[in-house]
């Protein structure tokens, strides 16, 4: 016995994308990727489209949810954004949500240095080169990374 799929309108697409709204923020491309199995693309945009003119689904608060979560776990600025442009977000949303999180980048990658190595000192270049590539993958910024290693 199969299930049959009701069909797909305008009100149980905006059902569907309300119970998703409803856990977390959304970029207009996630929730549009979430969507496509009920409906198709232009029903699905129109949808968004009334969602976003209700100021239900925005793409400030996903970036400013996105920098707070992935900031606050000891991630940096390149690593964020490159989280955000993967849900083809504007780089104006995103550099305003990276300059308006509040993050000191310098002092998030000393934490993170220290957090991860328990303060041990760049001694010898091959703990250098560790700590440095760390730091990188984490998404920090050189200068973020200069200031980290800087033997205090």
């Amino acid at each position: 016995m199969s299930i049959a799929i009701p069909p797909a309108t305008d009100k149980n697409i905006r059902r569907r994308a309300m119970d998703l709204l409803a856990r977390r923020e959304h970029s207009r491309y996630e929730l549009r990727l979430k969507l496509r199995k009920y409906a198709d693309f232009t029903a699905i945009d129109a949808v968004i489209t009334v969602l976003e003119a209700e100021q239900l689904l925005s793409e400030e608060r996903y970036a400013e949810m996105i920098v707070r979560n992935y900031g606050g776990r000891g991630y940096g600025p390149l690593f964020i954004q490159q989280k955000l442009l993967q849900q083809q977000l504007s780089t104006t949303i995103i550099t305003q949500a990276l300059q308006q999180s509040g993050y000191n980048w310098y002092e998030q990658a000393k934490k993170q240095r220290i957090k991860h190595f328990r303060n041990r000192q760049c001694s010898d270049k091959k703990i250098y080169w560790k700590q440095m590539r760390y730091l990188q993958n984490r998404g920090f910024l050189p200068e973020h990374i200069n200031a980290a290693l800087v033997i205090s």
